[in-house]
């Protein structure tokens, strides 16, 4: 079923930027109209006009009208799909990002979005005699992690997210279907000046560095993305796009499920497993000891811990050390264990199975991307890790398992007790354990099968591409020669 075509659609915020790339995707998608509405001071007029031109005269229709006053965004609502004889999509995608107008950021960024959500939903949903409809709300990538650079727009778009899903379980009384798109850093006006734009004690370096380290979609290719999830999303879809690839469903894991902890070291364990229910809730973490370079204790334990669990969803592989002298065990903990752990995880987990599919993530390390003479065993096992999952999640496991496979390589950290001694590795400047924590988080939300992340000097994680194939050898070479 095509869910665009013939279709009355309604925007905020849509006179430019990823707004209106969404109105003229929409549009070349056989919409029937769209109606958009911006402010009065925005380019709305001329941008209508020009659509009218490229696709026809009463294809588009400008609507001034400031989302964050009640009594207007009500009143504008109304008259735009009576105008347009109804509405089967609204888009609720009006954005500011300026913590210094906190107020401002709060009544467009989440205000808006509820009250253009509830009016979408009055108006389309069978409830009220209306056909159902879809209800597409706009949150970011910052709405799946915390980002200390910008908490007002941040902690606004994980309220967006929020409120979308809470919505989402209304859906067989109202028949309109909830989507959230959440576009990553985008090439639009909106990044201007936003060092300006951010609360004094900021790190406004750390930010520029994150912005200017980052490659910006085109507005285009979120354009793109809307098509595909309103034709594609199911009730409560929830799709990342960004670095102008195609978007991917996002899965956020259920809350209030328990965490099984394994580890060699008891004392320490059992510490962790008392933190973490304190502050969670009792018997959400649980502990067990264990050697994992012990192949039948590992075994042992981790069906122990899945039996406690119930089911298993997400495995982290993690356990690792640095010790050069014992390479014996640097191999079996650090290789051995992971390889173990993974595939103990795909049994219980794998579709063909009777599983429900799930992730698992390998904690490499960055001395598995490049060589590190300093530590050429720790470097080597690393280096392991990421062929080794590499492998694991190509497309004749996955097909099979469902099981995404991802590696997350971490910097040096704090909590590296193992390191040696000496200077050699004081350019590696270690960073905190909850920053890696935050990218862990993300990478289990939103990364790709077999795709590999980076997690270093505090800063939100990014992904790396790695060739698939060798050098091409010289055409006199033959096996023959040998």
């Amino acid at each position: 079923m095509d869910h665009i075509k013939d279709k009355n659609v309604l925007i905020t915020g849509a006179a430019g930027g990823i707004g209106l790339c969404y109105t003229q995707n929409l549009l070349k998608n056989g919409a029937k109209t769209v109606s958009i509405l911006d402010l009065k001071t925005s380019p709305g007029q001329t941008t209508a006009a020009n659509l009218e031109k490229e696709f026809g005269k009463g294809k588009a229709t400008f609507y001034p009208c400031d989302v964050s006053n009640v009594k207007e965004f009500a009143e504008t609502f109304k008259k735009a799909i009576n105008t347009m004889n109804g509405v089967d999509i609204v888009i609720n995608n009006a954005g500011v990002l300026n913590d210094l107008l906190w107020e401002q950021t709060v009544n467009v960024n989440i205000g808006a979005v509820i009250q253009g959500s509830l009016l979408a939903i009055e108006h389309m949903g069978k409830h009220k005699g209306g056909k159902g409809g879809i209800l597409v709300n706009i949150a970011s990538f910052l709405s799946l992690e915390y980002f200390s650079v910008c908490p007002v727009y941040c902690s606004s778009k994980h309220q967006v997210l929020a409120f979308s899903r809470c919505l989402e379980g209304n859906f067989e009384r109202t028949g309109v279907r909830v989507l959230i798109l959440c576009p990553g850093v985008t090439g639009t006006p909106m990044l201007l000046d936003v060092d300006k734009k951010a609360f004094e004690f900021i790190d406004k370096e750390g930010l520029m560095n994150f912005l200017g380290s980052s490659v910006p979609q085109s507005p285009d290719n979120c354009g793109k993305a809307m098509v595909t999830l309103i034709q594609k999303g199911e009730n409560g879809a929830i799709w990342l796009s960004e670095n102008d690839k195609p978007p991917v469903a996002i899965e956020i894991p259920p809350i209030k499920k328990m965490i099984a902890m394994i580890d060699i070291r008891e004392s320490a364990g059992k510490q962790a497993m008392d933190t973490l229910n304190a502050e969670f809730g009792k018997n959400r973490a649980i502990f067990f000891q264990c050697d994992v370079a012990n192949n039948s204790e590992f075994d042992d334990t981790f069906k122990k811990a899945v039996l406690t669990l119930g089911s298993l969803e997400i495995l982290v592989n993690n356990a690792g050390v640095i010790n050069e002298s014992d390479f014996s065990q640097a191999i079996n903990v650090n290789v051995t264990a992971v390889v173990r752990g993974t595939l103990l995880g795909i049994q219980q987990m794998q579709k063909d199975t009777g599983g429900k599919g799930g992730v698992i993530v390998n904690i490499s390390s960055v001395a598995g991307l490049h060589a590190l003479s300093q530590l050429p065993v720790y470097s080597a096992t690393k280096h392991a890790v990421v062929s080794f999952s590499r492998s694991c999640a190509q497309p004749y496991h996955y097909q099979r398992t469902g099981v995404r496979i991802i590696v997350l390589c971490p910097e040096i950290t704090q909590s590296s007790n193992d390191l040696p001694e000496g200077e050699s590795l004081q350019k590696y400047h270690p960073q905190r354990v909850d920053s890696i924590a935050h990218g862990l988080v993300y990478v289990i939300r939103c990364a790709q099968n077999g795709s590999i992340w980076i997690s270093e000097d505090g800063k939100p994680v990014y992904e790396i591409q790695l060739s698939d194939s060798l050098p091409l050898k010289p055409e006199e070479f033959s096996f023959n020669e040998i």
